[in-house]
């Protein structure tokens, strides 16, 4: 006799290791139901599998990237793959707070390489590696170095805002503030 919410065609497709049949994790070899496409049991293993370990450490991440840090879908989500590793390797992450790369590689998943901190901890973290974005890494520059030291000699020699603003194509009030050192 069959049970009237389920049809005689689905309990043959469950029982045929269908959609929620056992199956084991290709990380951990734990027993999980499958209900979805995924081959392993827990977000755990599914940072484990879609990373390949280097060298120096890191577990660079070898699935989804957008921008330039990996994504990975997880219980219809997506999340950061630093995030999604320090969230099942360490535990809950308090809503303010980053989770930061200790060794400067965004595509890396090691839990061990992550630590959480504020964005301002983030960035002076940037600052006292170098690796932050000023100068020419910014991608918001206009001027290159050469081209702003080359400004400001030619406005100590005598000429106008306005003969700038010809010679370098932007606004007086651009040149103004990068002869002040307010913007590039």
């Amino acid at each position: 006799m069959s049970c009237m919410y389920i049809q005689p065609t689905d309990k043959m497709f469950a029982q045929s290791g269908g959609f929620l049949s056992d199956h084991f994790c290709m990380i951990c070899d734990s027993q999980f139901k499958k209900n979805s496409g995924s081959s392993v049991c827990s977000l755990k293993c599914r940072i484990i599998a879609g990373s390949q370990k280097k060298e120096n450490g890191c577990w660079i991440w070898k699935g989804s990237v957008a921008g330039d840090y990996g994504k990975v879908r997880w219980n219809s989500k997506t999340i950061s793959a630093h995030r999604a590793s320090y969230l099942s390797f360490h535990g809950p992450i308090l809503a303010p707070l980053n989770v930061c790369h200790a060794c400067d590689e965004p595509l890396c998943a090691n839990p061990d390489h992550l630590w959480v901190g504020t964005q301002k901890e983030n960035k002076q973290d940037a600052k006292r590696k170098k690796r932050d974005l000023r100068g020419e890494k910014n991608h918001f520059h206009k001027f290159t170095d050469l081209q702003i030291d080359e400004m400001r000699k030619l406005k100590k020699e005598g000429f106008s805002y306005s003969r700038l603003k010809r010679i370098f194509n932007c606004s007086v009030i651009h040149i103004f503030n990068v002869i002040k050192n307010k913007v590039r």
